[in-house]
This record gives C-alpha cells, structure tokens and sequence, in this order.
C-alpha cells in the first residue's frame, strides 16, 4: 500500500515474533492491519477527490458571472459535503465489520 503501512506491518511482525501468539490473535492482529491499510486508502482516495472537485471548480468559476458561480459554488459545497458523509459511513461500517 504505502510506506506507512509497510513499516507498521514490520513493526508488528517483529513484535509478534517476539511473543508466541494464537492462531486467532495473529488472525486478528491481520486483519487490524488489512484494515488500516483500506482506511488509509479510502482516505488518500476522498482527498485526491476532494483536490479534483477544487480544482474543476476554480476553473470554471474563472469563467461565470457572479450568480452562476454562487449557485455552483453552493452545489459543490453540497457535493462535497455528500461525499465526506459517505465516505464517514463506508468507514464506520467497514470498522463495525471487522470487530
């Protein structure tokens, strides 16, 4: 996934080496870590989203009058606004999942 994900998953292997674990917890202690790794990946995702909505905003707000570009700002923001919420409950629910 990403360097971040890689060294956690080292730091825990190390860890786990260390102690003799069940089965079941090298299990769990996976799946937190598979886990993780989707949270981050949805995270990067909404915000690479997030710069592209901007972005496409600016450049066509350079383009409209006054009223057309304050009722596309107001979409956007609603847009955006969808979209955190439900990319807030794809999260919640993934974790509720994997309890």
């Amino acid at each position: 996934m990403g360097i971040f994900s890689t060294i956690r998953k080292f730091i825990t292997n190390f860890f786990m080496r260390d102690r003799l674990l069940s089965k079941s917890e090298k299990v769990r202690a996976d799946t937190k870590i598979r886990l993780a790794n989707m949270i981050e990946a949805d995270r990067i995702e909404l915000m690479i989203k997030g710069t592209d909505i901007a972005a496409d905003t600016k450049i066509l707000l350079a383009n409209m009058d006054d009223v057309d570009r304050i009722e596309l700002m107001r979409k956007v923001q609603l847009d955006i606004v969808q979209l955190e919420t439900d990319s807030q409950i794809s999260l919640e629910h993934t974790k509720y999942e994997n309890l």
